[in-house]
């Protein structure tokens, strides 16, 4: 084997793991889209709207935060947003903070 053949097969597989981690990020950006449409237009309308254009600047721990907040029921959550209640947990609180902007 020439130096030059046995760097194709490293370059393939370093382009397939790119592959594969970006077809996992767009499953997992599909799933958050779901679990963003609500039973309140409202409530879409916003999360999607973070989650398109804020969410991929959030550290790990805060997406994971506004995923566990996607667990929370329409109208506590619209409560949260608009300010009328806050959540008990600090990292939820940040993310509420960083809709609410």
């Amino acid at each position: 084997m020439t130096a030059g053949s046995s760097a194709a097969p490293l370059i393939q597989l370093k382009e397939a793991s790119s592959t594969a981690h970006l077809d996992m990020d767009d499953r997992r950006m599909e799933r958050l889209r779901w679990r963003c449409r609500r039973g309140l237009l409202e409530l879409d309308l916003i999360l999607l709207e973070f989650l398109e254009h804020r969410f991929h600047s959030l550290t790990p721990s805060e997406q994971e935060a506004f995923t566990q907040l996607l667990s929370t029921p329409d109208n506590i959550l619209l409560a949260y947003i608009q300010g009328v209640q806050n959540p008990a947990e600090k990292e939820l609180m940040q993310i509420i903070i960083k809709i609410r902007q």
